[in-house]
């Protein structure tokens, strides 16, 4: 027995530790600051009320969370924060229905996710509070790390405050609007200055009235910007130097006096480069400063600047670029290379550097514009289809299919600009549907009962024709009774000839009546009464 019970023992033992192996810890899905329909009281999901203890609450179990923040305010007296090494997700109810604010006065990030990167972030609103300092650190939206943000919003209620001012590691950030209310201002909207190589993906996002909208201040840092808009930068659309590396696709800049890109070099730092592809970039005011401003310093360890730009509109500035470089041996340069764009070839008085703007690709005309802050091509620009044949895009910044044929001449080129010209048949009348049937007259019929009969007429366009003759009663029982006889044909527009076979018609009054078919299916019909004598 004293065997036996040794030999349960193990065994039980053994079950244990396999079934306590087979149970790893399974994924928590937090509800803040209640249950909703998205999360609803099922007996596992837990109730949060802070989202700071959501996000942090079992991040190093080994498996991903998620959070799902109802609609309303959450409010904290900190930032909020995450903290942990499982992936996580969180999500709120809307931009218009879910918040997070904070009622702190300290100079602080209002979220702060670089202690649990790859985080996803969707549908709410981060709110900058007014209680953040208005001097000496006015606070910031977010630092992230290694996270995807879609359909992330920044409202700052603050004066100056910063949005995205700290992009550690890789992000993707999708579909985010930065805007101020009355009386506050957004200061730095984007911003990389990461110590390691990092990119950063911003698509579609809109900032209203920033101080600055792109900032990349660190070497090897890039941001790559596709379909966004920067609406009134105070100080720069792009600021880029030490090295940076910023791209624009398919992204307007629309500024009120000052440059849309700024470009820099610094000591002991690698070249910074700036690339515009299918981009607009405008001015609505006299304007005192280029639209392309580049500074190199007179230090032999600084990098070179490199600014490429292609099928762009670039418009209303008093000069086009101004490269600023210092004069002698071994020193830095600056280069420009434009091509495939409409701009003003001129650069300002002094402007070094090596300008490369000659190419025959670039127009300098009224792109016209459709009308008032309205940077879609009207049909008669001469920016459609003058972009680079070359181009990959599929879409513009609308996300309009790009290229399209817009001059109607059999191919279609990307246009100069944010906006590809989509022809439509207000536009381009050739586009319309065709609507009106073909005619069909002077219709002529000659009927004899021992020879073929033949029918003339014109028609107006292509068609397909088609003939029927119905036997109307007849007026004496002599002979064969006449038939119900169906000719169709293919025919040109013009002049028609038909003969038809005397053994088809016999003597006889017929009810004629012709149909006639275009390609697009309109019809009209036509009826004579006709006699085979």
């Amino acid at each position: 027995m004293r065997r036996t019970w040794g030999v349960l023992a193990a065994v039980s033992v053994s079950v244990a530790v396999a079934c306590s192996l087979a149970a790893p810890a399974s994924a928590t899905t937090f509800c803040v600051p209640s249950f909703t329909a998205a999360c609803p009281d099922n007996g596992s999901n837990q109730l949060r009320a802070k989202l700071t203890d959501a996000m942090t609450n079992l991040g190093n179990d080994g498996e991903a969370d998620k959070v799902f923040v109802a609609a309303g305010t959450v409010t904290e007296p900190g930032s909020i924060t995450a903290s942990g090494t499982d992936p996580l997700e969180v999500t709120g109810a809307g931009v218009d229905q879910t918040f997070l604010t904070s009622t702190s006065t300290s100079n602080i990030f209002l979220l702060n996710t670089n202690n649990r990167p790859g985080i996803k972030l969707s549908d709410l609103t981060l709110v900058v509070p007014a209680s953040f300092p208005d001097a000496g650190g006015n606070g910031a939206a977010a630092q992230i790390e290694d996270a995807e943000l879609n359909r992330v919003n920044v409202e700052v209620r603050n004066s100056e405050s910063d949005v995205f001012v700290s992009l550690l590691g890789d992000n993707v950030i999708r579909n985010a609007r930065i805007y101020a209310v009355e009386g506050a201002k957004v200061d730095w909207a984007f911003r990389s200055e990461y110590a390691s190589a990092n990119t950063t993906e911003i698509i579609n996002a809109t900032i209203e009235e920033p101080t600055y909208g792109f900032v990349v201040t660190e070497p090897n840092n890039t941001l790559n910007v596709r379909s966004s808009r920067i609406i009134g930068p105070t100080a720069a659309g792009v600021w880029a130097s030490s090295g940076a590396r910023v791209f624009l696709e398919n992204t307007l800049i629309e500024t009120e006096g000052i440059s849309p890109i700024t470009a820099n070099s610094t000591a002991n730092d690698p070249s910074t480069v700036v690339g515009a592809v299918s981009s607009t970039f405008v001015s609505h005011v006299a304007n005192s400063f280029p639209a392309i401003d580049v500074n190199v310093p007179a230090s032999v360890t600084a990098g070179n600047v490199l600014t490429n730009i292609s099928s762009s509109i670039i418009r209303g500035f008093a000069e086009t670029w101004d490269l600023s470089v210092p004069i002698g041996p071994g020193f830095p340069t600056a280069t420009l290379n434009i091509g495939h764009s409409n701009f003003d070839p001129v650069g300002a008085p002094g402007s070094g550097g090596t300008a490369n703007v000659s190419s025959p690709t670039n127009i300098n005309l009224d792109p016209k514009f459709a009308g008032e802050r309205d940077y879609r091509l009207l049909p008669d620009s001469p920016s459609i289809d003058a972009g680079n044949p070359a181009l990959t895009l599929t879409t513009d910044l609308i996300g309009e299919p790009r290229p399209r044929d817009g001059d109607l001449d059999g191919s279609s080129i990307p246009d100069q600009g944010a906006y590809e010209f989509q022809p439509t048949c207000a536009t381009s009348p050739s586009l319309c549907p065709d609507t009106k049937a073909p005619k069909v007259s002077k219709v002529k019929f000659y009927g004899k009962a021992k020879s073929n009969s033949t029918i003339t007429c014109r028609v107006s366009e292509a068609a397909r024709l088609t003939f029927r003759f119905k036997p109307l009663p007849r007026e004496s029982s002599k002979g064969k009774k006449p038939r119900f006889v169906k000719v169709v044909r293919k025919v040109k527009a013009g002049k028609v000839k038909l003969r038809i076979s005397k053994r088809k018609l016999r003597p006889g009054r017929y009810r004629l009546t012709i149909v006639a078919t275009d390609k697009a299916g309109n019809t009209s019909t036509l009826v004579r009464k006709v006699r085979v004598k």
